[in-house]
Protein backbone atom coordinates (compact mmCIF):
# COMPACT_ATOMS: atom_id res chain seq x y z
CA UNK A 1 0.00 0.00 0.00
CA UNK A 2 2.81 2.43 0.91
CA UNK A 3 4.71 1.81 -2.33
CA UNK A 4 1.58 2.50 -4.37
CA UNK A 5 0.91 5.76 -2.50
CA UNK A 6 4.55 6.85 -2.76
CA UNK A 7 4.60 6.12 -6.49
CA UNK A 8 1.46 8.24 -7.00
CA UNK A 9 3.03 11.13 -5.07
CA UNK A 10 6.22 10.90 -7.15
CA UNK A 11 4.19 11.03 -10.36
CA UNK A 12 2.31 14.09 -9.05
CA UNK A 13 5.62 15.81 -8.26
CA UNK A 14 6.86 15.01 -11.78
CA UNK A 15 3.68 16.57 -13.18
CA UNK A 16 4.43 19.76 -11.23
CA UNK A 17 7.93 19.88 -12.77
CA UNK A 18 6.43 19.50 -16.25
CA UNK A 19 3.79 22.18 -15.65
CA UNK A 20 6.37 24.57 -14.18
CA UNK A 21 8.55 24.24 -17.28
CA UNK A 22 5.63 25.56 -19.34
CA UNK A 23 4.32 28.22 -16.95
CA UNK A 24 5.36 28.87 -13.36
CA UNK A 25 2.87 29.48 -10.55
CA UNK A 26 3.62 30.12 -6.88
CA UNK A 27 0.87 27.64 -6.04
CA UNK A 28 3.10 24.88 -7.47
CA UNK A 29 5.51 25.43 -4.57
CA UNK A 30 2.71 24.97 -2.05
CA UNK A 31 1.40 21.91 -3.89
CA UNK A 32 4.85 20.30 -4.02
CA UNK A 33 5.39 21.06 -0.32
CA UNK A 34 2.08 19.40 0.63
CA UNK A 35 2.88 16.29 -1.41
CA UNK A 36 6.36 15.89 0.11
CA UNK A 37 4.91 16.48 3.59
CA UNK A 38 2.31 13.75 2.95
CA UNK A 39 5.02 11.37 1.78
CA UNK A 40 7.09 12.14 4.88
CA UNK A 41 4.15 11.22 7.11
CA UNK A 42 3.52 7.95 5.24
CA UNK A 43 7.23 7.06 5.38
CA UNK A 44 7.34 7.71 9.13
CA UNK A 45 4.32 5.46 9.63
CA UNK A 46 6.10 2.48 7.99
CA UNK A 47 9.43 3.23 9.71
CA UNK A 48 11.40 4.49 6.68
CA UNK A 49 13.52 6.98 8.63
CA UNK A 50 15.92 7.64 5.72
CA UNK A 51 13.01 8.77 3.50
CA UNK A 52 11.61 10.88 6.34
CA UNK A 53 14.98 12.67 6.59
CA UNK A 54 15.17 13.27 2.81
CA UNK A 55 11.60 14.62 2.68
CA UNK A 56 12.29 16.95 5.61
CA UNK A 57 15.39 18.27 3.83
CA UNK A 58 13.43 19.13 0.68
CA UNK A 59 10.59 20.66 2.70
CA UNK A 60 13.16 23.09 4.11
CA UNK A 61 14.50 23.82 0.61
CA UNK A 62 11.01 24.64 -0.70
CA UNK A 63 10.30 26.80 2.34
CA UNK A 64 13.49 28.76 1.63
CA UNK A 65 12.45 29.39 -1.98
CA UNK A 66 9.01 30.47 -0.80
CA UNK A 67 10.37 32.88 1.81
CA UNK A 68 13.16 34.40 -0.33
CA UNK A 69 11.05 34.40 -3.52
CA UNK A 70 13.96 32.92 -5.51
CA UNK A 71 11.52 31.25 -7.86
CA UNK A 72 14.14 30.50 -10.54
CA UNK A 73 15.54 27.86 -8.19
CA UNK A 74 12.22 26.02 -7.91
CA UNK A 75 12.44 23.81 -11.02
CA UNK A 76 15.98 22.44 -10.46
CA UNK A 77 15.28 22.11 -6.72
CA UNK A 78 12.07 20.13 -7.19
CA UNK A 79 13.62 17.99 -9.95
CA UNK A 80 16.51 17.13 -7.62
CA UNK A 81 14.06 16.36 -4.83
CA UNK A 82 12.08 14.00 -7.06
CA UNK A 83 15.19 12.12 -8.15
CA UNK A 84 16.61 11.79 -4.61
CA UNK A 85 13.26 10.66 -3.19
CA UNK A 86 12.90 8.22 -6.07
CA UNK A 87 16.40 6.89 -5.37
CA UNK A 88 15.63 6.19 -1.70
CA UNK A 89 12.23 4.77 -2.60
CA UNK A 90 13.72 2.49 -5.28
CA UNK A 91 16.51 1.28 -2.99
CA UNK A 92 13.95 0.30 -0.35
CA UNK A 93 11.78 -1.43 -2.98
CA UNK A 94 14.80 -3.36 -4.29
CA UNK A 95 15.72 -4.47 -0.76
CA UNK A 96 12.20 -5.86 -0.28
CA UNK A 97 12.47 -7.61 -3.64
CA UNK A 98 15.78 -9.15 -2.56
CA UNK A 99 14.20 -10.49 0.60
CA UNK A 100 11.51 -12.15 -1.50
CA UNK A 101 14.19 -13.52 -3.82
CA UNK A 102 16.07 -14.97 -0.84
CA UNK A 103 12.85 -16.74 0.10
CA UNK A 104 12.72 -18.09 -3.45
CA UNK A 105 16.21 -19.55 -2.99
CA UNK A 106 15.04 -21.44 0.08
CA UNK A 107 12.04 -22.78 -1.87
CA UNK A 108 14.29 -23.82 -4.76
CA UNK A 109 16.68 -25.62 -2.42
CA UNK A 110 13.79 -27.46 -0.75
CA UNK A 111 12.24 -28.47 -4.10
CA UNK A 112 15.61 -29.62 -5.43
CA UNK A 113 16.21 -31.85 -2.40
CA UNK A 114 12.70 -33.32 -2.73
CA UNK A 115 13.30 -34.02 -6.42
CA UNK A 116 16.61 -35.76 -5.71
CA UNK A 117 14.85 -37.92 -3.09
CA UNK A 118 12.08 -38.81 -5.59
CA UNK A 119 14.62 -39.82 -8.24
CA UNK A 120 16.61 -41.89 -5.72
CA UNK A 121 13.44 -43.64 -4.54
CA UNK A 122 12.26 -44.31 -8.09
CA UNK A 123 9.28 -41.93 -7.80
CA UNK A 124 9.39 -40.37 -11.24
CA UNK A 125 5.77 -39.34 -11.77
CA UNK A 126 6.24 -35.75 -10.47
CA UNK A 127 9.90 -35.24 -11.38
CA UNK A 128 9.25 -33.40 -14.66
CA UNK A 129 6.78 -31.00 -13.02
CA UNK A 130 9.16 -30.27 -10.13
CA UNK A 131 12.14 -29.73 -12.43
CA UNK A 132 10.09 -27.27 -14.50
CA UNK A 133 9.13 -25.43 -11.29
CA UNK A 134 12.77 -25.24 -10.20
CA UNK A 135 13.85 -23.99 -13.62
CA UNK A 136 11.24 -21.23 -13.68
CA UNK A 137 12.13 -20.16 -10.14
CA UNK A 138 15.86 -19.99 -10.90
CA UNK A 139 15.35 -18.02 -14.09
CA UNK A 140 13.15 -15.53 -12.23
CA UNK A 141 16.17 -14.65 -10.07
CA UNK A 142 18.02 -13.42 -13.17
CA UNK A 143 15.98 -10.21 -13.41
CA UNK A 144 16.75 -6.66 -12.29
CA UNK A 145 14.64 -3.47 -12.27
CA UNK A 146 15.11 -0.84 -14.97
CA UNK A 147 15.82 1.62 -12.17
CA UNK A 148 19.35 0.19 -12.15
CA UNK A 149 19.82 1.77 -15.60
CA UNK A 150 17.91 4.95 -14.74
CA UNK A 151 20.19 5.45 -11.75
CA UNK A 152 23.30 5.31 -13.98
CA UNK A 153 21.80 7.80 -16.41
CA UNK A 154 20.94 10.23 -13.59
CA UNK A 155 24.49 9.98 -12.25
CA UNK A 156 25.96 10.80 -15.66
CA UNK A 157 23.54 13.60 -16.58
CA UNK A 158 25.45 16.32 -14.73
CA UNK A 159 28.60 15.56 -16.71
CA UNK A 160 26.69 15.66 -20.00
CA UNK A 161 25.17 19.04 -19.18
CA UNK A 162 28.46 20.56 -18.01
CA UNK A 163 30.15 19.54 -21.27
CA UNK A 164 27.44 21.18 -23.38
CA UNK A 165 26.55 24.18 -21.23
CA UNK A 166 22.88 23.21 -21.44
CA UNK A 167 20.27 22.88 -18.71
CA UNK A 168 17.84 19.98 -18.52
CA UNK A 169 15.58 18.07 -16.15
CA UNK A 170 15.46 14.26 -16.36
CA UNK A 171 12.28 12.36 -15.46
CA UNK A 172 11.96 8.58 -15.38
CA UNK A 173 8.87 6.36 -15.41
CA UNK A 174 8.41 2.60 -15.15
CA UNK A 175 11.66 1.90 -13.33
CA UNK A 176 10.14 -0.91 -11.27
CA UNK A 177 9.69 -3.09 -14.38
CA UNK A 178 12.06 -6.04 -14.05
CA UNK A 179 14.04 -7.30 -17.03
CA UNK A 180 16.29 -10.31 -17.60
CA UNK A 181 19.90 -9.25 -16.91
CA UNK A 182 21.23 -10.01 -20.42
CA UNK A 183 18.48 -7.84 -21.92
CA UNK A 184 19.12 -5.10 -19.36
CA UNK A 185 22.69 -4.65 -20.63
CA UNK A 186 21.47 -4.02 -24.16
CA UNK A 187 18.65 -1.76 -22.94
CA UNK A 188 21.24 0.26 -21.01
CA UNK A 189 23.23 0.84 -24.21
CA UNK A 190 20.05 1.94 -26.00
CA UNK A 191 18.97 4.37 -23.27
CA UNK A 192 22.42 5.95 -22.86
CA UNK A 193 22.68 6.62 -26.60
CA UNK A 194 19.20 8.12 -26.74
CA UNK A 195 19.74 10.40 -23.73
CA UNK A 196 23.08 11.61 -25.15
CA UNK A 197 21.33 12.38 -28.43
CA UNK A 198 18.52 14.21 -26.64
CA UNK A 199 21.03 16.46 -24.85
CA UNK A 200 23.45 16.96 -27.72
CA UNK A 201 21.09 17.14 -30.70
CA UNK A 202 17.71 18.00 -29.17
CA UNK A 203 17.81 20.31 -26.16
CA UNK A 204 18.66 23.92 -27.07
CA UNK A 205 21.02 26.23 -25.16
CA UNK A 206 19.26 28.21 -22.38
CA UNK A 207 19.35 31.54 -24.23
CA UNK A 208 17.87 29.95 -27.37
CA UNK A 209 15.08 28.31 -25.37
CA UNK A 210 14.21 31.64 -23.72
CA UNK A 211 14.05 33.33 -27.16
CA UNK A 212 11.58 30.64 -28.23
CA UNK A 213 9.39 31.27 -25.18
CA UNK A 214 10.46 28.05 -23.47
CA UNK A 215 11.85 27.46 -19.98
CA UNK A 216 15.64 27.62 -19.90
CA UNK A 217 15.51 24.05 -18.58
CA UNK A 218 14.90 21.37 -21.17
CA UNK A 219 12.91 18.26 -20.28
CA UNK A 220 14.07 14.72 -21.04
CA UNK A 221 11.75 11.83 -20.20
CA UNK A 222 12.62 8.14 -20.08
CA UNK A 223 9.60 5.86 -19.78
CA UNK A 224 9.20 2.10 -19.82
CA UNK A 225 6.06 0.05 -20.30
CA UNK A 226 5.13 -3.52 -21.16
CA UNK A 227 3.05 -4.22 -24.26
CA UNK A 228 2.34 -7.93 -24.48
CA UNK A 229 5.67 -9.73 -24.80
CA UNK A 230 7.40 -6.48 -25.71
CA UNK A 231 9.16 -3.92 -23.55
CA UNK A 232 8.75 -0.38 -24.86
CA UNK A 233 11.44 2.16 -23.96
CA UNK A 234 10.69 5.76 -24.91
CA UNK A 235 13.10 8.69 -24.63
CA UNK A 236 11.61 12.08 -25.44
CA UNK A 237 12.75 15.70 -25.22
CA UNK A 238 11.10 19.10 -25.65
CA UNK A 239 13.93 20.47 -27.77
CA UNK A 240 14.22 21.75 -31.33
CA UNK A 241 13.33 18.50 -33.07
CA UNK A 242 15.22 16.88 -35.94
CA UNK A 243 15.89 19.21 -38.87
CA UNK A 244 14.42 17.19 -41.75
CA UNK A 245 15.54 19.72 -44.37
CA UNK A 246 19.12 19.44 -43.12
CA UNK A 247 18.88 15.63 -43.35
CA UNK A 248 17.62 15.84 -46.94
CA UNK A 249 20.35 18.29 -47.90
CA UNK A 250 23.10 16.13 -46.39
CA UNK A 251 21.68 12.99 -48.02
CA UNK A 252 21.63 14.69 -51.44
CA UNK A 253 25.20 15.83 -50.86
CA UNK A 254 26.24 12.23 -50.09
CA UNK A 255 24.13 10.74 -52.89
CA UNK A 256 21.97 8.69 -50.52
CA UNK A 257 18.48 7.51 -51.52
CA UNK A 258 15.65 7.36 -49.00
CA UNK A 259 11.85 7.23 -48.65
CA UNK A 260 11.57 8.98 -45.28
CA UNK A 261 14.32 11.39 -44.20
CA UNK A 262 14.17 9.94 -40.68
CA UNK A 263 15.60 6.71 -42.13
CA UNK A 264 18.89 8.60 -42.57
CA UNK A 265 19.58 8.89 -38.83
CA UNK A 266 20.06 5.10 -38.77
CA UNK A 267 22.86 5.26 -41.36
CA UNK A 268 26.18 4.66 -39.66
CA UNK A 269 28.21 7.86 -39.34
CA UNK A 270 25.49 10.03 -40.86
CA UNK A 271 25.01 13.45 -39.29
CA UNK A 272 23.75 16.81 -40.42
CA UNK A 273 26.27 18.44 -38.05
CA UNK A 274 29.25 20.01 -39.77
CA UNK A 275 31.55 19.38 -36.81
CA UNK A 276 31.93 16.44 -34.49
CA UNK A 277 31.07 16.93 -30.82
CA UNK A 278 32.60 15.24 -27.78
CA UNK A 279 29.30 13.59 -26.92
CA UNK A 280 28.01 12.29 -30.23
CA UNK A 281 30.97 12.28 -32.61
CA UNK A 282 29.91 12.68 -36.23
CA UNK A 283 26.83 10.45 -36.13
CA UNK A 284 23.59 10.17 -34.22
CA UNK A 285 24.58 6.73 -32.93
CA UNK A 286 21.12 5.54 -33.92
CA UNK A 287 22.67 2.73 -35.96
CA UNK A 288 23.81 1.23 -32.65
CA UNK A 289 20.34 1.70 -31.14
CA UNK A 290 18.73 -0.06 -34.12
CA UNK A 291 21.30 -2.86 -34.05
CA UNK A 292 20.68 -3.53 -30.34
CA UNK A 293 16.90 -3.40 -30.81
CA UNK A 294 17.02 -5.88 -33.70
CA UNK A 295 19.26 -8.21 -31.71
CA UNK A 296 16.33 -8.45 -29.27
CA UNK A 297 13.71 -9.00 -31.97
CA UNK A 298 12.61 -5.36 -31.94
CA UNK A 299 12.60 -2.13 -33.89
CA UNK A 300 12.69 1.66 -33.45
CA UNK A 301 10.04 4.34 -34.11
CA UNK A 302 10.89 8.05 -34.30
CA UNK A 303 8.52 11.02 -34.17
CA UNK A 304 9.72 14.61 -34.33
CA UNK A 305 8.24 18.10 -34.63
CA UNK A 306 10.09 21.35 -35.16
CA UNK A 307 10.61 23.25 -31.88
CA UNK A 308 8.39 20.73 -30.05
CA UNK A 309 10.90 17.92 -29.63
CA UNK A 310 11.63 14.33 -30.56
CA UNK A 311 10.31 11.02 -29.25
CA UNK A 312 12.15 7.76 -29.89
CA UNK A 313 10.41 4.50 -28.95
CA UNK A 314 12.35 1.25 -28.93
CA UNK A 315 10.47 -2.04 -28.81
CA UNK A 316 12.31 -5.18 -27.67
CA UNK A 317 11.16 -8.64 -26.71
CA UNK A 318 11.11 -8.84 -22.93
CA UNK A 319 9.66 -12.30 -22.24
CA UNK A 320 12.67 -14.38 -23.21
CA UNK A 321 11.77 -17.20 -20.86
CA UNK A 322 8.62 -18.71 -19.47
CA UNK A 323 6.30 -16.86 -21.86
CA UNK A 324 2.90 -18.35 -22.65
CA UNK A 325 2.06 -18.89 -26.29
CA UNK A 326 -0.58 -20.39 -28.54
CA UNK A 327 1.21 -22.79 -30.88
CA UNK A 328 -0.31 -23.38 -34.31
CA UNK A 329 0.52 -24.42 -37.88
CA UNK A 330 0.27 -21.80 -40.65
CA UNK A 331 0.89 -22.90 -44.24
CA UNK A 332 2.90 -25.84 -42.93
CA UNK A 333 5.09 -23.76 -40.59
CA UNK A 334 4.95 -23.78 -36.79
CA UNK A 335 3.96 -20.37 -35.43
CA UNK A 336 3.98 -19.13 -31.81
CA UNK A 337 1.62 -16.30 -30.85
CA UNK A 338 1.84 -14.51 -27.49
CA UNK A 339 -1.25 -15.44 -25.48
CA UNK A 340 -1.64 -11.74 -24.55
CA UNK A 341 -3.06 -11.06 -28.03
CA UNK A 342 -5.30 -14.11 -28.41
CA UNK A 343 -9.02 -13.41 -28.04
CA UNK A 344 -10.20 -16.85 -29.12
CA UNK A 345 -9.90 -19.54 -31.80
CA UNK A 346 -12.76 -19.80 -34.28
CA UNK A 347 -13.75 -22.07 -37.19
CA UNK A 348 -12.68 -20.26 -40.36
CA UNK A 349 -16.02 -19.73 -42.08
CA UNK A 350 -17.68 -16.77 -43.81
CA UNK A 351 -14.41 -15.58 -45.35
CA UNK A 352 -14.89 -13.17 -48.25
CA UNK A 353 -12.36 -11.83 -50.73
CA UNK A 354 -12.18 -8.10 -51.36
CA UNK A 355 -9.91 -5.72 -53.20
CA UNK A 356 -7.66 -5.36 -50.15
CA UNK A 357 -7.46 -9.04 -49.19
CA UNK A 358 -9.50 -11.62 -47.33
CA UNK A 359 -11.97 -10.67 -44.61
CA UNK A 360 -13.91 -12.61 -41.98
CA UNK A 361 -17.53 -11.60 -41.54
CA UNK A 362 -18.07 -10.97 -37.81
CA UNK A 363 -21.66 -9.76 -37.56
CA UNK A 364 -21.69 -6.60 -39.63
CA UNK A 365 -17.93 -6.09 -39.27
CA UNK A 366 -15.28 -7.39 -41.64
CA UNK A 367 -12.07 -8.50 -39.87
CA UNK A 368 -8.81 -8.76 -41.89
CA UNK A 369 -7.61 -12.36 -42.39
CA UNK A 370 -3.87 -12.85 -42.82
CA UNK A 371 -2.23 -15.87 -44.50
CA UNK A 372 -5.57 -17.21 -45.76
CA UNK A 373 -5.46 -20.41 -47.86
CA UNK A 374 -7.88 -23.18 -48.74
CA UNK A 375 -6.44 -25.67 -46.22
CA UNK A 376 -6.91 -23.25 -43.30
CA UNK A 377 -9.43 -24.67 -40.80
CA UNK A 378 -9.04 -22.28 -37.86
CA UNK A 379 -8.84 -18.55 -37.31
CA UNK A 380 -6.66 -17.20 -34.50
CA UNK A 381 -8.62 -14.08 -33.47
CA UNK A 382 -6.19 -11.45 -32.15
CA UNK A 383 -7.07 -8.15 -30.47
CA UNK A 384 -4.92 -5.15 -29.51
CA UNK A 385 -6.05 -1.60 -28.65
CA UNK A 386 -9.55 -2.18 -30.09
CA UNK A 387 -8.06 -3.47 -33.35
CA UNK A 388 -8.76 -7.01 -34.47
CA UNK A 389 -7.26 -9.38 -37.03
CA UNK A 390 -7.33 -13.09 -37.75
CA UNK A 391 -4.44 -15.37 -38.67
CA UNK A 392 -5.56 -18.35 -40.76
CA UNK A 393 -4.15 -21.62 -39.35
CA UNK A 394 -4.06 -25.20 -40.67
CA UNK A 395 -4.15 -26.57 -37.14
CA UNK A 396 -3.88 -25.54 -33.49
CA UNK A 397 -1.24 -27.41 -31.46
CA UNK A 398 -2.22 -25.95 -28.09
CA UNK A 399 -1.23 -23.45 -25.40
CA UNK A 400 1.99 -23.75 -23.40
CA UNK A 401 5.18 -22.06 -22.24
CA UNK A 402 8.26 -21.52 -24.35
CA UNK A 403 11.60 -19.76 -24.56
CA UNK A 404 11.91 -16.89 -27.01
CA UNK A 405 15.09 -16.40 -29.06
CA UNK A 406 15.43 -13.15 -31.02
CA UNK A 407 16.75 -13.07 -34.58
CA UNK A 408 17.68 -10.11 -36.77
CA UNK A 409 15.20 -10.90 -39.55
CA UNK A 410 15.34 -8.63 -42.59
CA UNK A 411 11.53 -8.94 -42.55
CA UNK A 412 10.34 -6.84 -39.61
CA UNK A 413 7.11 -8.85 -39.42
CA UNK A 414 9.08 -11.54 -37.59
CA UNK A 415 10.63 -11.14 -34.13
CA UNK A 416 12.42 -14.48 -33.72
CA UNK A 417 11.51 -18.02 -32.77
CA UNK A 418 10.16 -19.88 -29.74
CA UNK A 419 11.18 -23.31 -28.47
CA UNK A 420 8.43 -25.07 -26.53
CA UNK A 421 8.94 -27.43 -23.59
CA UNK A 422 9.13 -30.40 -25.95
CA UNK A 423 11.91 -28.83 -28.02
CA UNK A 424 9.77 -27.94 -31.08
CA UNK A 425 10.66 -24.70 -32.85
CA UNK A 426 8.04 -22.09 -33.86
CA UNK A 427 8.33 -18.80 -35.73
CA UNK A 428 7.35 -15.73 -33.66
CA UNK A 429 5.53 -12.96 -35.60
CA UNK A 430 6.12 -9.34 -34.67
CA UNK A 431 2.49 -8.66 -33.80
CA UNK A 432 2.84 -5.00 -32.81
CA UNK A 433 4.31 -4.30 -36.24
CA UNK A 434 1.60 -6.40 -37.89
CA UNK A 435 -1.14 -4.47 -36.06
CA UNK A 436 0.38 -1.19 -37.23
CA UNK A 437 -0.39 -2.25 -40.78
CA UNK A 438 -4.04 -3.05 -40.05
Amino acid sequence: MFYSEADNILNSLRDIVSKSLKEFSEEYINEAYRLIHTLKGAAGFVGMDDLVYICHKWEDALNLIRSTKKYKEFIPTLASAVEEINEVFTTSYSEDTFIISSGNLIEIEKSLLETIEDISAGRRENVERKLRYIYNRMVSLRTRPLNDVFRKVRMGLGDLLSKTGKKAILQTFGGNITVEVDILRKVETIIIHLVRNAIDHGIEYPEERIRKGKSEYGLVNISASQEGSYLRITVSDDGKGIDLDALRSKADEMGLKYKDPLELIFVKGFSSLREATELSGRGFGMDIVLEEARSLGGWVDVHTEKDKGTEVSVYVMAGLWGGRYLFCIVKGFGVAISIDYVHNVIPLEDVVKGGDGYKYRFGETLIPVLEYHEDAKFGIFLVKNSKGLIIAADDVVGVGTGTFHPMDFSNENFAGFVIDEGGSVYIMPNLIKVFMGV
